[in-house]
């Protein structure tokens, strides 16, 4: 029982979840940053994580970026100036139209995306002096396709190992309480499967954005089960005497593990 084991195996016990249940809350925080706009519109939403993962029909990098609720809508100065590009977009990005664009960018972007800038990853332009090209914008207005298959393998890859490693992790503290043998299979087994579940529905939402909503499912599944893997230990080790009994409905002396 976690109860019973000494205060600096408790404290040991206690503080790792709490900076991991800390890691969780940083995360949807993180979460929201960055994927709250892919759609082009504040708030996360279902059609977040199809533009995250699937990508926006009709639209391309270039124009969800400067749209507002967009990470660089605030960098373009005025509507008119926005306007500007996304005409430009939806007329077929063509080189002889591109000159009232350039002038945007070179006002707006250029000082950023360019070699030696904050955005340098992206360059518009070779320098600031010769400001935004043609050849180097125009691929950024193909349609919006969402997260690449390279950086998709990636992102399984981080999450996969670590999550699955901190999952095992929080399951072996979870062992350690009274709960019953069935209680201890469901409780540390749901992460674990919501985690492949989540993970394999990024792939087919690459594929058909009707599977956006399994990643939405399994996120919030995952989220749950973590929340209870973290709270019952602590409960039973700090919790006051009425959760701790409501706990022990769910526990029976005979499966207890030593």
């Amino acid at each position: 029982m976690l109860r019973d084991l000494p205060l600096p195996t408790r404290l040991l016990a206690t503080w790792f979840l709490v900076v991991m249940a800390a890691g969780f809350v940083a995360a949807q925080v993180n979460l929201h940053i960055h994927h709250g706009n892919a759609d082009g519109e504040s708030g996360l939403a279902l059609s977040d994580v199809v533009a995250a993962f699937h990508g926006v029909p009709g639209a391309s990098l270039l124009t969800a970026k400067i749209s507002p609720g967009g990470s660089m809508a605030r960098r373009i100065s005025t509507p008119a100036d926005r306007q500007t590009i996304v005409d430009w977009v939806i007329d077929g990005a063509s080189e002889p139209a591109f000159a009232p664009v350039r002038e945007v960018l070179n006002r707006s972007c250029v000082r950023c995306h360019r070699p030696g800038g904050k955005m340098q990853q992206v360059p518009f332009g070779r320098s600031r002096e010769q400001g935004a090209e043609f050849g180097l914008v125009k691929p950024l207005t193909t349609q919006s396709s969402g997260m690449s298959w390279g950086a998709l393998a990636r992102s399984s890859h981080a999450h996969l190992f670590g999550l699955g490693t901190l999952f095992a992790i929080a399951g072996f503290v979870f062992l350690r309480t009274g709960a019953s043998n069935r209680v201890k299979a469901c409780v540390i087994s749901t992460p674990f499967v919501a985690l492949l579940c989540d993970v394999g529905s990024w792939w087919l939402t690459k594929l058909n954005a009707t599977f956006a909503i399994g990643v939405v499912a399994a996120g919030v599944l995952m989220g749950i089960s973590f929340a209870v893997l973290i709270a019952w230990p602590l409960v039973e080790m700090w919790g006051p005497s009425g959760l701790r009994k409501a706990l022990a409905r769910f526990s029976r002396p005979s499966e207890t593990v030593a």
